[in-house]
């Protein structure tokens, strides 16, 4: 079997493809983050790491695109089935792709124009510093109404009843301000004397009694903030500080200054707004150029599978035209062109079998013409067989004293030819009752070693290459039958060399329809064999030598045969010869 293999496999073009499909997606997202990132930070857009990859990408398609290409300019130049095909349907999916690719590349500038109109309008930019506005100012009034409390007189009458009706107190300063929430009074000492409100306004007296009077600091907690004054106040002989707080509500703090940073990229944007829809469209560009490049890829992929099957059912059609009926077409999935495949396959088989057919009608022809040729044969030895026995009896009548001077010489002769018929008849009988093989697991390496034990030592001249022989390759055969077979080769092969030399012995497995088959090619670099000759190499009695019996090939053919196998030989005159034998894998 000799299956047609495509150059290359689609499905491994397609996962590349469909890698670098994902990479670009990635890489895409990092950029839209980094370039927002950039411009909102006022650093320099030529840092961005992506810059390299957006350079490489195209770079890379370009040199594959190259590639292809230079295959498909190759494949034409050398007239290769399908090229000229493959040449129309590679420009219509380009085509296909740039009438797909340019409006969507329009219609993306331009809503990233609208878009970038939309966002840095002013009514957003307005906003955004009102809003801003707005926290700086809720922040200021309560500053400014703790501080004006604080400081009041009012304040100061509120606070004279406080060693008295402590509580009293508290309650006329929250009914006259809302924003105080708790009030803590301590001695000189720091000492806490009374405290009511919110606990969060809770704080020691240790870190205030020696501050000065007025605005503390103020403190930031996770989930709240908190605004105090400080108020010195002498109620009798005893000096006290208090200390008003205003608590923030919660998370305040965390979303003005959220508030705040938005304003501040938003502006930065706003500022960089030019340079910033330039760069976007610019590197837009440079990322739809990867995606234009990977849609002519895919139409490279998409025409070399659509043209492959069809370029290989052109190719079968021709070697089966030669007369090469052990071609097949691999076809996969369940489409329509690998239905036509398998029936294409289907007609060699069937035209295989025919040919078989016609095969053992030949072979009947054959055994007609071995009949002729074994009357003929044997017709040959018995006339001297014949005359030698007259010249005994012819002289034992006439003069039987010198009977012996004839008797030895005719006798010899007799045996010699009886010796010729019983060799003659040997060879028959093994071509003709060859016993059917038992099969059994045997390793061809050990099989052919021990019949190049035999021949090698002869041939010192000729070298012997088996570096392609696989020693672990087990093949159902009848080891005694399979053994004659590589003995007959091999012995033609070495043969076949005049002076110096090669024989070599590889193996190989092939698929034929759905059964496996070992290949063992067996190639010498002999005289070869004369074109004439061709069609009767396999013929009994067919034989070039002096010696020869002209049954050696057509025994190993027979044996081959019976193994289910098939044997044929490829030469060229003064090159060599090789024959190759299929052999399968799976016992009947």
């Amino acid at each position: 079997m000799k299956p047609f293999r495509g150059a290359s496999s689609s499905t491994a073009g397609l996962i590349s493809i469909a890698s670098i499909y994902v990479a670009l997606i990635a890489v895409i997202l990092v950029f839209a983050r980094q370039i927002i990132s950039d411009a909102s930070l006022d650093t320099p857009l030529t840092n961005v790491i992506v810059i390299p990859l957006a350079v490489l990408l195209p770079l890379f398609m370009f040199i594959a695109i190259g590639i292809y290409l230079f295959r498909l300019l190759r494949d034409r130049r050398q007239g290769k089935a399908g090229a000229k095909l493959k040449t129309r349907l590679m420009v219509v999916f380009t085509v296909v792709a740039l009438i797909s690719s340019v409006p969507q590349g329009i219609l993306s500038v331009s809503f990233i124009e609208i878009a970038m109109n939309r966002w840095f309008s002013s009514p957003a930019s307005e906003g955004l510093t009102a809003g801003v506005d707005l926290v700086l100012q809720y922040n200021l009034d309560q500053v400014e109404n703790l501080t004006v409390f604080g400081a009041s007189l009012l304040l100061t009458e509120t606070l004279r009843d406080l060693e008295r009706t402590p509580r009293l107190v508290w309650q006329r300063i929250r009914s006259t301000v809302k924003f105080v929430h708790g009030m803590q009074a301590f001695t000189e000492s720091g000492r806490e004397v009374v405290f009511f409100g919110d606990t969060r306004a809770l704080t020691s007296g240790t870190s205030v009694v020696d501050r000065s009077e007025g605005l503390l600091p103020k403190e930031i907690y996770p989930e709240y903030s908190v605004l105090r004054y400080l108020r010195r106040t002498r109620i009798g002989a005893t000096d006290y500080v208090v200390v008003l707080s205003s608590i923030i509500p919660k998370d305040f703090d965390r979303k003005a200054e959220l508030l705040s940073a938005a304003s501040d990229t938003f502006n930065q944007i706003d500022l960089f707004q030019p340079m910033f829809r330039l760069v976007v469209i610019v590197f837009y560009t440079l990322f739809a150029l990867p995606l234009v490049l990977l849609s002519i890829l895919i139409s490279f992929l998409l025409s070399e599978e659509l043209i492959r099957p069809i370029a290989s059912l052109e190719n079968a059609t021709r070697r089966v035209a030669e007369g090469d009926f052990s071609f097949r077409i691999l076809g996969r999935g369940n489409h329509e062109l690998a239905t036509l495949a398998r029936s294409f396959n289907a007609m060699v088989t069937e035209l295989e079998r025919s040919r078989n057919k016609l095969m053992q009608t030949e072979k009947v022809a054959a055994w007609q013409e071995i009949a002729q040729r074994m009357a003929h044969e044997i017709k040959n030895p018995l006339t001297p067989i014949k005359l030698s026995a007259q010249r005994i009896l012819h002289r034992y009548r006439q003069d039987p004293g010198s009977i012996d001077r004839v008797l030895e010489p005719a006798i010899e002769s007799i045996v010699g030819e009886v010796d010729n018929l019983n060799e003659l008849l040997r060879e028959f009988r093994d071509f003709a009752r060859l016993p059917e093989p038992k099969l059994a697991p045997v390793a061809l390496g050990d099989l052919v070693d021990e019949v190049l034990a035999v021949y090698a030592g002869a041939h010192p001249e000729v070298e012997v290459r088996l570096d392609d022989l696989d020693r672990d390759l087990f093949v159902p055969v009848d080891r005694d039958q399979m053994k004659r077979v590589f003995s007959n080769l091999l012995k033609n092969a070495f043969e076949a060399i005049r002076g110096r030399g090669t024989v070599s012995v590889t193996t190989d497995l092939v698929r034929k329809g759905d059964s496996s088959y070992c290949r063992i090619q067996i190639t010498d670099t002999g005289t070869g064999i004369d074109t004439d000759y061709h069609g009767r190499v396999f013929n009994p009695y067919f034989t070039t030598k002096q010696a020869g019996t002209g049954l050696g090939l057509s025994i190993v053919e027979r044996i081959v045969f019976d193994h289910r196998g098939q044997i044929w030989f490829e030469t060229e005159s003064g090159v060599g010869t090789t024959f190759f034998v299929d052999l399968p894998m799976e016992a009947e």
